[in-house]
């Protein structure tokens, strides 16, 4: 083990020396953007433009980039064999595990990938099934669930995952009995927690502005197991574009809680529903 961890140093050290040894051949244009704050401090932003991550120009400069890098990571794994002798010593690792509706779950990580697949269990002493591998979900993007919830029953599990570092998720829901996913497959959320009710659960959404745009209206859907997102029920919204919320289901799935935080105002509301109220049903 010792010769191995000096050969991944020299591995590494190599391609460092090598990507420093040559000039980058991509010029990142400078367009200067200026803004002013309170009046008085001008802060000026050169690479503004490459925010917009799906314009021509911005899309054609990460290729020549990607280009660049892989001409030199492939000269220096050629040199130094390392995908092999690094293969030798591949391993599986898990967190601690918790505890969610009748199983146990946890995060595992493969030494040959760089995000955790999610594994479950139904029993204590139990061995651990793989369930989600989010590099099946994508073979372009780096895809990472970011959280995930058992319905109330335990009979299916709804998870959120982003992909490429971004703060827009989209959720899919596998069946805890086979491990088979449903097609259930929602997308455009940010900052959501998941609350099941019944065959469904409820969820957050933003306005999308832009992928960069300020996060604001924020809105609470319900989701029905089988239906597409655009039937979605609206459940809760409010004007104020800065308002944030949390929900939750109370244990007997009769009450959705949600908390509404105005940090500028420094506010918080509570809102409950009854969803087993025989007069004035869907009010607040």
């Amino acid at each position: 083990m010792k010769h191995f961890f000096c050969n991944l140093f020299f591995f590494l050290s190599t391609s460092i020396f090598v990507l420093n040894a040559q000039q980058c051949p991509v010029a990142t244009p400078k367009i200067a953007v200026k803004d002013t704050f309170y009046h008085q401090y001008i802060i000026s932003d050169d690479y503004r433009w490459l925010e917009k991550t799906q314009s021509p120009e911005v899309m054609e400069w990460v290729k020549e980039q990607d280009k660049f890098s892989q001409r030199a990571l492939n000269k220096s794994l050629v040199r130094t064999n390392a995908r092999r002798w690094i293969d030798q010593y591949g391993y599986y690792k898990n967190k601690n595990y918790h505890k969610d509706g009748k199983f146990f779950f946890t995060y595992g990580f493969y030494s040959s990938v760089e995000v955790p697949c999610l594994f479950y269990k139904s029993k204590y002493n139990g061995e651990f099934t793989e369930l989600v591998n989010p590099n099946y979900i994508s073979k372009d993007d780096v895809v990472d669930i970011k959280r995930y919830k058992v319905s109330g029953n335990s009979a299916y599990l709804a998870y959120q995952f982003n992909r490429n570092g971004s703060d827009w998720a989209e959720m899919k829901v596998v069946n805890l009995k086979n491990g088979v996913h449903l097609k259930d497959h929602l997308t455009g959320i940010k900052f959501s927690n998941i609350a099941w009710m019944g065959d469904g659960f409820f969820y957050s959404t933003f306005e999308q502005d832009h992928q960069f745009g300020e996060t604001k209206l924020q809105k609470i859907y319900y989701h029905q197991l089988g239906q597409e997102q655009s039937e979605d029920e609206l459940v809760f919204h409010r004007n104020n574009p800065y308002l944030f919320f949390e929900f939750k289901v109370s244990h007997d799935e009769r009450f959705l809680i949600i908390t509404e935080e105005n940090e500028r105002a420094g506010v918080t509301n509570v809102f409950i529903k009854d969803y087993q109220a025989t007069l004035a049903l869907g009010l607040w």
